[in-house]
């Protein structure tokens, strides 16, 4: 939050910008390895780990290249340009990152992967504090990522190392394509899940200004900060679930409707409570110029329990092998978002994308839960 204290809404939606640009690129970097790793491959074929870790490597080289060269293709602003390039090296580092979550995965040893995140994030805080108070320049925060990144990245490669001694770069193209054939249907989840959610960005971006982008990313974070409670719940969940179905549907079924429950009503819980004291709260974190962003925030903020209900469901469905519907989901999902932003953006700016935002994810909520019921009813008859 300290961003939005220093930085001026134009700047603050322009580093919003960046990482929105880096961020749909991280799929492909990952190419789906991370959810078919830890759900499918199993202990006794943790040496077909190098494949992972290879393929992986190349497929983050190639997002790297291909967001470089998207930001000369939209023809953005040669310093965007540059941010994006200082940018660039997290899409090898969360390869890595991936990587070593997915070795640990297979020795259940996950914990020591969050450990890991979060000394490097804290580390990230204390350093984006001193830049920006020190320089309030967006050139020498971005320099700051490019090098606290390439440190991470070396640092996830010597873990990976460490807990995978035969740890080596094997280019075997029919093993790759074996791999991609199976994770694929995970790569265009993640693609289309991005670009649904960051669309908006880039509409705000095109159809208004910086500044709009500003005040509604800014409003969106404090919604955003609160999305680590599904991406945990998926991390830690997934495995077991995988486990859980096998030996009992049954035991799936009911996990999958408690854990739906539960999540969903925590999120109704922290978007009423978050809702009555944000114009309490945000004004000593949101400078005048960020006033509004407090508006976006009371309306984004009751997505909260449709997106954990909607995570709890995805991993059902992942579990049932039934992903390849999710895309049709998002691909519609991401559809709507377009065309309602494209419509209401020029007349009510930031504050339709916020509505726009709650009103998808409550549908993305109701059509995942139909898909669920529906093929976990044909699953039972096998």
């Amino acid at each position: 939050m300290i961003l939005i204290r220093v930085l001026s809404v134009d700047n603050y939606g322009i580093y919003t910008l960046v990482w929105a640009h880096i961020n749909i690129f991280s799929p492909l970097a990952d190419f789906g390895t991370t959810t078919y790793g830890i759900v499918k491959l199993p202990v006794e074929q943790n040496k077909r780990f190098n494949y992972f870790y290879s393929l992986r490597i190349t497929s983050s080289a190639v997002a790297l290249i291909t967001s470089i060269g998207l930001a000369l293709i939209l023809k953005l602003n040669l310093f965007i340009v540059l941010l994006i390039l200082f940018t660039s090296p997290t899409i090898i580092a969360n390869a890595l990152s991936g990587s070593y979550l997915i070795i640990l995965s297979l020795k259940n040893k996950q914990y020591l992967s969050s450990i890991v995140s979060v000394l490097f994030n804290l580390t990230l805080f204390l350093v984006f504090s001193i830049v920006l108070i020190t320089t309030k320049s967006l050139f020498y925060l971005f320099l700051s990522i490019l090098c606290l990144y390439s440190v991470y990245a070396l640092l996830n490669y010597f873990l990976i190392k460490k807990e995978f001694i035969s740890l080596k770069f094997i280019y075997d193209f029919k093993i790759w394509r074996n791999i991609i054939r199976n994770s694929f249907v995970f790569v265009l989840i993640s693609l289309l899940a991005g670009l649904y959610f960051r669309l908006d960005i880039y509409l705000l971006n095109f159809l208004k200004d910086a500044k709009a982008v500003g005040v509604y990313s800014a409003g969106y974070k404090f919604f955003e900060a609160l999305i680590f409670i599904s991406v945990s719940y998926t991390i830690a969940t997934l495995p077991t679930l995988s486990k859980i179905y096998k030996s009992s549907k049954d035991v799936f079924k009911s996990k999958i409707k408690r854990d739906f429950a539960i999540i969903t009503t925590t999120g109704y819980i922290i978007a009423v409570i978050g809702y009555i004291i944000a114009p309490y709260m945000l004004p000593f974190i949101l400078k005048n110029a960020y006033s509004s962003s407090i508006d976006v925030f009371r309306i984004v903020i009751f997505a909260l329990p449709a997106l954990f209900g909607t995570t709890v469901i995805l991993n059902g469905i992942y579990i049932l092998k039934k992903a390849y519907l999710i895309i049709c989901v998002f691909a519609f999902q991401t559809i709507f978002n377009f065309i309602l932003n494209v419509i209401y953006i020029p007349k009510y700016s930031f504050i339709a994308s916020s509505y726009i935002t709650v009103v998808g994810e409550i549908l993305t909520t109701i059509i995942v839960v139909f898909i669920f019921i529906k093929h976990f009813k044909y699953a039972n008859r096998d």
